[in-house]
């Protein structure tokens, strides 16, 4: 089974369910066993559903929803019996036009609770559940959208060649925004710079990205002419393709970059740097002195 399928067998997965053990999903269960990265994938998808499935119970009733509901079950009434009246007025008309219509003897065999409607399922209280239901579950839909998607965003920085071009327009607004060297701030403790980078960071910043619009980015350069930088957003994602440790062989990138891209619970961390993999290497592993 390719990597794509297994992501697909993880989404089918319910919560708290053995799907693992049924047939279809032999594959999906022996890889899981094998795969560290993909286990953690399965477990960030079976949180992600727990969520929506806790939060469905409680999810408010949106407001006006009873007058809506009333006004369908108004409105379905008068239309059913705009409908009988019409029927009787045809019979009516059947009948002084002398075409035929049922003998009255034959329709005096009907119940009278099925000739006046009783006994049987008004169409419009069926219509009024109906609507009722679909309300309810379009309510559910929009509020888990409404308060997950912040949550878990649909994006994630990527180890490909868009991302040279992005780590450029980044550093320009590193730039415009300027260096902070206060590590104390609420938002250096939310999105700190990752272990496995040795480096101790001479500054940090604050820059909007298309992934996190409070991205840190923290200078772990040795030097004023040294070039390298951590960044670190909070993109939470159903299932990642990233590596939880920082790549041991970073991506050759334009402009005389080296990058390594990898994912830690829901932040993401983008070491860039100059001087080819000797450089990125020492920067998570420390085999030189830095300061």
């Amino acid at each position: 089974m390719s990597e794509r399928r297994h992501f697909e067998a993880i989404d089918a997965c319910r919560p708290n369910s053995d799907d693992l053990r049924q047939p279809e999903m032999a594959d999906l269960a022996e890889a899981l066993q094998v795969d560290p990265r993909l286990g953690s994938n399965y477990q960030r998808s079976q949180e992600f559903d727990a969520i929506v499935v806790r939060m469905m119970p409680d999810l408010p009733v949106p407001d006006g929803l009873e007058e809506r509901l009333l006004l369908a079950l108004t409105t379905s009434q008068d239309a059913d019996r705009e409908s009988r009246e019409a029927g009787e007025w045809f019979d009516d008309n059947c009948r002084t036009k002398g075409q035929a219509v049922q003998p009255r003897a034959a329709r005096e065999h009907v119940p009278a609770t099925a000739r006046d409607g009783v006994g049987r399922r008004p169409r419009g209280r069926r219509w009024a559940w109906t609507l009722a239901a679909a309300s309810l579950v379009a309510a559910g839909a929009v509020a888990a959208v409404l308060v997950l998607a912040p949550s878990f965003t649909a994006i994630e920085p990527r180890a490909d060649e868009q991302l040279p071009r992005e780590i450029l327009a980044w550093v320009d607004a590193v730039v415009r925004e300027g260096w902070n060297t206060d590590f104390e701030a609420e938002r250096v403790r939310r999105r700190p710079l990752d272990l496995a980078v040795r480096a101790t960071p001479r500054r940090w910043c604050s820059i909007r990205t298309r992934y996190d619009p409070q991205t840190a980015v923290y200078d772990v350069s040795s030097r004023d002419a040294d070039f390298a930088l951590a960044f670190c957003m909070d993109a939470p994602v159903r299932t990642s393709l990233l590596p939880e440790i920082p790549p041991w062989n970073p991506q050759p990138a334009t402009g005389g970059l080296t990058v390594g891209v990898w994912r830690r619970g829901n932040l993401v961390y983008v070491l860039a740097c100059r001087g080819g993999t000797r450089r990125y290497r020492e920067l998570i592993e420390g085999t030189s002195l830095i300061g």
